[in-house]
């Protein structure tokens, strides 16, 4: 039984997810990508909840934002992303930015930054690192889509999410999915949250015809 409940709140965090309080803990195995392993985080493996903007990290506001290549010396040498690789990808195919689930992981991968550098500094990070591999004009392009997807993440909901009342469930879920329509459009907002949205929408189906989950699902769910 406390299995399923733990579940059934990361299923929930995951798709209600564009908030402000990550559920999940960071840890070298499931957070980040290490080099040798398939470095493409599934979108189920989000965890966020929450209606407002995410809290200033303490101790990382600088009276001076660092550089790109500081904000890379604290991260990756001094900090947490050391011995990691970016997960997911650009998403550029032929010199083209094409919508795809990749780059909301590669995005993410950045975000787990926050706490020992600003939100400022990881922008920053992601258009150098943006620009270094596929010029100014697709750089210009996915920091554009950047700037949507944290205005997604950040966005305060207003419909407010109850657990224990499933009453609340579906209109906290159709509210974001149309957010993410109209501030991402409909190709980025589809390759983002699909799956997310898919996986809740069966299982809300099953609560509702009264059937559990199957136990392998569960479990497929819970080591995401």
């Amino acid at each position: 039984m406390q299995m399923r409940g733990m579940w059934v709140t990361g299923l929930l965090a995951v798709v209600i997810g564009v908030g402000s309080v990550v559920l999940w803990q960071r840890s070298s195995t499931e957070a980040v990508a290490v080099p040798g392993q398939d470095a493409r985080h599934d979108s189920k493996g989000w965890g966020f909840i929450g209606g407002g903007k995410d809290a200033a990290p303490s101790g990382a506001a600088a009276t001076q934002a660092r550089t790109p290549d500081q904000v890379r010396v604290r991260l990756f040498k001094e900090g947490s992303f050391a011995g990691t690789e970016p997960a997911g990808s650009w998403c550029v195919t032929d010199k083209k930015l094409k919508p795809c689930p990749e780059l909301r992981s590669r995005f993410e991968y950045y975000v787990l930054g926050l706490g020992e550098v600003t939100i400022e500094e990881i922008r920053g990070l992601i258009q150098d690192e943006a620009k270094r591999d596929n010029g100014e004009e697709l750089a210009a392009q996915i920091m554009a889509l950047w700037d949507k997807y944290w205005q997604v993440r950040t966005y305060s909901w207003r419909n407010k999410f109850v657990q224990s009342d499933r009453s609340t469930w579906m209109p906290v879920f159709e509210e974001q999915r149309s957010v993410r329509r109209q501030i991402l459009g409909a190709e980025w907002a589809q390759a983002f949250f699909k799956d997310d949205e898919q996986h809740f929408q069966e299982y809300y189906a099953q609560l509702e015809s009264g059937q559990p989950p199957p136990p392998a699902h569960v479990v497929a769910m819970m080591s995401a």
